[in-house]
């Protein structure tokens, strides 16, 4: 009785065993599985860091836009484009999401490569809004990509006051001037011995 009993504590602690190594086993290939998707995605841009402040461009068809640097050296495709946007005024303001090649002479923001017009809202403030343009299957350009939003004005095409318009997070990052402005859809320009960027960033698969 004595063997029977050891028997059976031995092939119950075994079966236990086995039955703990294969659950084991399953959690880590699901965590490797997992960890590998999300290595498809990378992120570029300016998200690093916590916002040092907010602004706004509240004049019609103010933009703002970050050059994001292409340093792949592989093909991937645009998969989301991401705006921090604060909570000060109306977060829930729509606003154009937009996309630029880049001027190879000026360097500045030049075609638009979203094929239609994108307008979304933010759900909360002081958060990332992320918006998916997958389904565009755009290439990341070799010499990279402006992302870029606009602020959307009244019916009435008149001047958005500040409580009425949503905020663009900021902050510092040295030696790198990446941010432009465009005041009236016109000309694009760079605020010299500027070292606060935008908070912009992008997905690329």
């Amino acid at each position: 009785m004595e063997f029977a009993y050891k028997y059976i504590c031995f092939k119950h602690y075994s079966m236990n065993l086995k039955k703990f190594i294969y659950l084991l086993s399953f959690i880590l290939f699901i965590s490797c599985e997992s960890e590998l998707k999300n290595k498809e995605i990378i992120r570029l841009g300016n998200f690093q860091n916590r916002p040092r402040g907010f602004h706004s461009v509240y004049m019609p068809q103010g933009r703002i836009a970050l050059y994001i640097k292409n340093d792949l050296n592989k093909k991937t495709t645009i998969q989301n484009i991401r705006y921090f946007i604060g909570d000060k005024g109306n977060y829930k303001k729509p606003f154009k999401v937009m996309l630029y090649s880049i001027d190879s002479i000026t360097g500045k923001p030049s075609k638009i490569l979203i094929p239609d017009t994108l307008i979304i809202s933010a759900k909360s403030g002081n958060y990332w809004t992320t918006i998916d343009i997958s389904a565009y299957s755009l290439d990341f350009p070799k010499e990279g990509v402006f992302a870029s939003m606009e602020w959307i004005p009244d019916e009435d095409f008149s001047v958005v006051s500040q409580s009425e318009c949503q905020y663009l997070a900021y902050n510092k990052v040295k030696n790198e001037n990446k941010t432009w402005y465009c005041t009236l859809g016109v000309n694009w320009y760079q605020f010299p011995n500027n070292n606060y960027n935008t908070m912009i960033s992008i997905d690329v698969k």
